[in-house]
């Protein structure tokens, strides 16, 4: 199949931002030896100037190792106002000083399940508005980030 890179490029960029908030850095570690697996699945008919293809659908895996330096010193904590750096070349994410949404309670999905968070972050790139958001998941904080579509408001 010809074509699609820049469909694939953005595939990419999601699944490493995707990565970097689902498992974010703590102090003193760097992601390292990043993978990136690309996987194309092209389906159609036979004909007999060759394949039609109908419908092609790419997966991306991205993978990365944590490499761990040192300990961090005691009373260390990490900042709450850090953002995780836009993968997508020329998209600059940047926080608002308009408060108006941080604070607020929402309901977002992730990964077929209704989870209650916070949102921390009101922030804007070339696709619009989107939140950073805190959970707990399994006892730990968690972070993600979500377009307003993608949350429903629990109070007001």
């Amino acid at each position: 199949m010809r074509g699609g890179s820049s469909i694939v490029d953005g595939l990419i960029a999601d699944a490493k931002r995707d990565l970097m908030t689902e498992h974010p850095l703590q102090p003193n570690e760097v992601y390292v030896n990043w993978s990136v697996d690309r996987m194309l699945t092209e389906t159609g008919v036979q004909s007999r100037e060759g394949q039609v293809v109908q419908r092609a659908e790419y997966r991306i895996v991205v993978s990365a190792d944590v490499i761990r330096f040192g300990i961090p010193p005691e009373n260390f904590t990490i900042a709450t106002n850090q953002v995780v750096p836009a993968v997508v070349p020329a998209v600059q994410a940047k926080a608002t000083e308009d408060v108006g949404y941080v604070g607020r309670k929402v309901e977002f999905r992730h990964r077929g399940a209704t989870m209650n968070g916070e949102i921390v972050g009101d922030l804007y790139n070339t696709a619009g508005q989107y939140f950073r958001i805190r959970y707990s998941l399994n006892g730990k904080e968690r972070y993600t980030y979500r377009y307003p579509k993608e949350v429903t408001f629990l109070n007001q």
